[in-house]
C-alpha cells in the first residue's frame, strides 16, 4: 500500500486547569473564594441576596460590569440573560450548574445569553464538575472556561468565543466558533490557553 500525508508530531499532555480554577492557590483559585463574600449580585433586580438566575419562560435579567457568584443558572423557554459590558467585563464565578430547564447550567428553546459586546468582555467560569448545556437554538458570545464540567452545544446552538471543558460534545447543528482574541488573554501565572492539536472525528451509522 502506498501512505501519503504528514508525520504526526508528540506533544506533551494537555494541561486540563491551565487557568487553575481548581487550584486553591492560583489567582483564579483565590478568586472564587474571594467572590463568594465580595460580589456584585446585589447591583441587580431579582439577584439581590441570591446566588440563583432563575428566569421563566420569556423573562429578561440584564447584567452589568462587574464579578457575580452564582450556584445555579436557570434559563427556560424564551427566557433571555443579557450582558452588557459597556461599563467593563462581566465575570460569572459558577460553582454549581447550569441549566434552562433543570437547574443545570442549560439553556433552552431559544433563550439566549445575549452579550451585546465584545465576546472578550464576558467570561463565565466554572469549578464545579455540573454539566454546562447549550441547546434549542441558544447562543452564547463569551467565554465559558469549566475544566470539571462536561459541556455540551446541542440543537443548533451556538457559541462564538472560547470553550473549555473536561469534555466538550457538539451535536444536532450546534456550532462552536473559536474567537482569535482569546489566543493571548491568559498568559500570566503559568497558566497559558494554547492550541496544542485539532482532530475533527466524523462517525458514519449503517
Amino acid at each position: 500500500p502506498i501512505i501519503n500525508g504528514t508525520p504526526g508530531i508528540d506533544i506533551p499532555r494537555v494541561n486540563p486547569d491551565p487557568l487553575g480554577a481548581l487550584d486553591p492557590t492560583s489567582t483564579l483559585g483565590q478568586k472564587f473564594q474571594d467572590v463568594i463574600t465580595n460580589n456584585d449580585n446585589n447591583t441587580v433586580p431579582g439577584l439581590t441576596g441570591n446566588t440563583s438566575i432563575d428566569l421563566g419562560n420569556g423573562e429578561t435579567m440584564t447584567l452589568t460590569a462587574g464579578d457575580y457568584f452564582l450556584t445555579d443558572i436557570v434559563l427556560r423557554n424564551g427566557s433571555i440573560l443579557e450582558i452588557d459590558a459597556t461599563g467593563g467585563p462581566v465575570n460569572i464565578y459558577l460553582s454549581g450548574t447550569l441549566d434552562t430547564e433543570d437547574g443545570e447550567l442549560e439553556a433552552k428553546n431559544g433563550s439566549q445569553i445575549n452579550n451585546q459586546s465584545l465576546p472578550t468582555d464576558f467570561y463565565i467560569y466554572s469549578n464545579s464538575s455540573q454539566s454546562i448545556i447549550l441547546k434549542h437554538g441558544s447562543d452564547l458570545s463569551g467565554m465559558v472556561y469549566a475544566p470539571n464540567a462536561p459541556v455540551e452545544i446541542r440543537n443548533s446552538g451556538d457559541v462564538y468565543g472560547l470553550v473549555w471543558g473536561k469534555t466538550i460534545d457538539i451535536k444536532n447543528s450546534g456550532q462552536y466558533f473559536f474567537d482569535i482574541a482569546f489566543k493571548d488573554k491568559f498568559t500570566s501565572n503559568n497558566y497559558d490557553i494554547n492550541v496544542a492539536s485539532w482532530k475533527d472525528t466524523r462517525y458514519k451509522r449503517n
